[in-house]
């Protein structure tokens, strides 16, 4: 069962500046009995800087302004350490490329180096406003390690819950846990490392595997977004997109821009079942052709499929490439 709760929301338009929103509590359950889910990161955390975008971008690097950018020192942004809350995420408020999100590799003043995404260069860019958050970690989107967190701790992945990140650009996943040793307890890697911070990407999510028989609760919380997502996906390659609404949707409603076909053998979007087979499984759905509406693997109308709140959907796509200007779009339940 899922709960929710909400702080009182203010409908504004979809591809209006998602600069600031609402503060949201979604309650999700993740399932137990050694099975694997999946939680979501649909709220974004306070912007440090806004400003807009000037001129000279490049596929990997952007040139800002604002009241501050002349006193950014080198790499005030880059990446820090496990043990650091220095994750630094770019946003597109408004414009023609509202929605997109690159993560901050470093900057020299007020010039960044953006990854995983590639930045449109046909100057749709200049004059968007922007927005640099901290992106989530462990332990600020989970909370600390400890007794009572909703994840079971252990020595190791083979006996704790295991939190486990998905890296689009390797298409691989890496596994993190509650460690308790001698009453002391830590987020680790699955080799033992120090990971209270490692990254997790925004709008993006988690696989969860639960011990316990029971199901898990977690409360996720944050600043509520009300424009789109942008995502570049590479051909036939996977990548998770957020219901990014604290309600539930519906494929229609998330409206992600795949391109259309006449089967789940082209590019899906597929909603994780974890009550299917021994682990879970993923349920495949299409765009027809005719009208774009989604179709499951049998020619059903599933437009009205539902994507609960704190939950993923994954696309996989078939063909070209999807990138900057092309790159696929994801759209919010608004109020």
């Amino acid at each position: 069962m899922l709960g929710l709760a909400l702080a009182s929301i203010v409908p504004t338009p979809t591809y209006a500046n998602s600069l600031a929103g609402p503060t949201a509590i979604v309650q999700v359950t993740f399932a137990g009995g050694g099975k694997r889910d999946f939680i979501s990161t649909p709220f974004v955390r306070t912007a440090e800087k806004t400003g807009t975008i000037a001129a000279g971008n490049t596929t990997n690097t952007i040139t800002l302004v604002d009241s501050e950018a002349a006193t950014y020192a080198n790499d005030a942004f880059k990446p820090g350490t496990a043990s650091q809350d220095n994750k630094y995420i770019l946003e597109v408020l408004d414009g023609r490329y509202i929605g997109l999100v690159g993560y901050i590799r470093g900057n020299t003043g007020n010039t960044l180096t953006i990854d995983e995404a590639q930045l449109p260069t046909d100057g749709g860019l200049v004059g968007s406003k922007f927005a640099i958050r901290k992106d989530w970690t462990l332990e600020t989107l989970f909370g600390p390690a400890s007794a009572t967190s909703p994840f079971k701790s252990g020595n190791s992945t083979a006996t704790a819950d295991n939190i486990n990140i998905f890296s689009q650009k390797t298409q691989g996943y890496a596994s993190y846990f509650i460690r308790s040793s001698s009453g002391t307890y830590s987020w680790r890697d699955a080799v033992g490392n120090l990971a209270t911070h490692v990254r997790i990407p925004y709008g993006q999510g988690v696989q969860t595997l639960r011990r316990d028989s029971g199901n898990g609760t977690l409360t996720v919380a944050g600043e509520v977004r009300t424009a789109r997502l942008r995502r570049d996906v590479l051909n036939n390659q996977f990548a998770l997109f957020a219901n990014l609404s604290p309600a539930s949707t519906t494929l229609e409603s998330l409206n992600i821009s795949i391109p259309r076909g006449s089967s789940t053998a082209g590019s899906v979007v597929r909603i994780w079942n974890p009550n299917s087979g021994a682990n879970g499984s993923w349920v495949a759905y299409y765009r027809r052709n005719s009208d774009g509406g989604f179709t499951d693997s049998i020619g059903n109308n599933a437009s009205s499929v539902s994507v609960a709140p704190g939950k993923v959907v994954q696309v996989q796509l078939k063909g070209s490439s999807l990138t900057a200007e092309n790159a696929i779009i994801a759209d919010p339940r608004l109020p």
